[in-house]
């Protein structure tokens, strides 16, 4: 995959950066294209059924499809308020994009000069950089400064620039609601990943890199990735979606400890070493429990307790930095028998 950066590049322009995406290396920018814009935070079934739609019209109109996005909710950059962590990073995001049929997708930097661009202009400047023919849009879209761009605002420039716009209507779930990415992240939030899964058609899916394996418990250890939407504390039924989609236990730790991937008998007893060090595609079903298991805390024996009250701390503590950040809970007894040795040393 290519990334390409750009930006405006007239000098009376503001100075807006943007990055661009294609699927393959064949797709450009100077290329006649259907423009599709939004956040696409989730990809759920609303987006779903943009994309359809528009992936149908650059088929029968010989162009190509591009999804014009922002690293961040341009929203969350004016506001003063704390932003919605998204659902999903925006690697994630663009190949699920990509999945559903984009060429390519221009992600732009929100910036405060974004912010400040009227909806007009920051229509021209979308302009300036693809070759746009025609335009789909959600009919909550909203752009440019104070949110004021909407839908029919792009029709009305549409024509008079030459070319269509076309509007999707909200998908609804089964309580006649709108699908939003907000309803996917309370529901993510709140550990409903069966109610999340409606929403988004499909599984919630996080991609996280693993940081450690156990072979003996077949264990791998990650992180979430940070400032995304996580859902809470507890044990969850998963898979393993780039490893042939073998089933899972995955414990979701806090933010300090590692999570972990824990092997189920009806897995291939070999296929979990496959996911060290590499990007892994977690797929969560269910909340099987309340609460991940608690982390054990370390006892000293009667003969430890009559150390020093500091070096008591300094071993408590360094037992927890070495299970917290670079093999997670219990996963090697040598370093137990490691501060063993180090305590008998004190006492000595």
């Amino acid at each position: 995959m290519m990334l390409d950066q750009g930006a405006a590049g007239s000098p009376e322009k503001r100075d807006i950066r943007y990055r661009w995406t294609p699927r393959l290396r064949a797709t450009r920018e100077e290329a006649s294209c259907c423009v599709l814009a939004g956040m696409f935070d989730g990809v759920h079934k609303g987006h779903a059924q943009l994309l359809r739609a528009a992936r149908a019209h650059a088929d029968a109109e010989g162009l190509q499809l591009v999804a014009v996005t922002f690293d961040v909710d341009p929203a969350s950059v004016a506001s003063p308020r704390p932003s919605a962590p998204p659902l999903q990073t925006c690697w994630d995001r663009d190949m699920r994009l990509f999945s559903h049929g984009v060429d390519a997708v221009m992600t732009i930097s929100a910036t405060w000069q974004l912010t400040e661009m009227a909806p007009s202009e920051f229509l021209d400047f979308v302009e300036s950089e693809v070759q746009v023919r025609s335009a789909f849009a959600g009919e909550g879209l909203r752009f440019g400064s104070g949110r004021t761009g909407d839908c029919a605002l792009l029709q009305r420039h549409g024509a008079a620039r030459g070319f269509d716009v076309s509007t999707v209507c909200h998908v609804e779930c089964e309580k006649h609601e709108p699908v939003t990415s907000e309803r996917v992240r309370t529901a993510v939030t709140a550990g409903e990943l069966e109610l999340a899964s409606s929403l988004l058609g499909v599984a919630h899916e996080v991609t996280v890199d693993v940081l450690a394996f156990h072979s003996g418990l077949q264990t791998a250890y990650f992180k979430l990735p940070p400032n995304t939407a996580k859902p809470p504390r507890g044990r969850y039924v998963g898979r393993v979606r780039n490893l042939g989609y073998i089933p899972v236990l995955v414990d979701v730790m806090d933010e300090r400890e590692l999570s972990r991937i824990q092997h189920l008998p009806e897995a291939p007893v070999d296929s979990m070493s496959a996911l060290y060090a590499s990007p892994v595609a977690v797929e969560l079903l269910s909340r099987q429990g309340v609460d991940a298991p608690a982390r054990r805390v370390r006892r000293f024996a009667a003969a430890d307790r009559e150390l020093p009250q500091d070096v008591q701390q300094e071993l408590a503590e360094g037992y927890e930095r070495l299970e917290r950040e670079v093999i997670g809970e219990g996963v090697h007894e040598g370093f137990h028998a490691m501060l063993d040795r180090l305590a008998a040393k004190y006492r000595r």
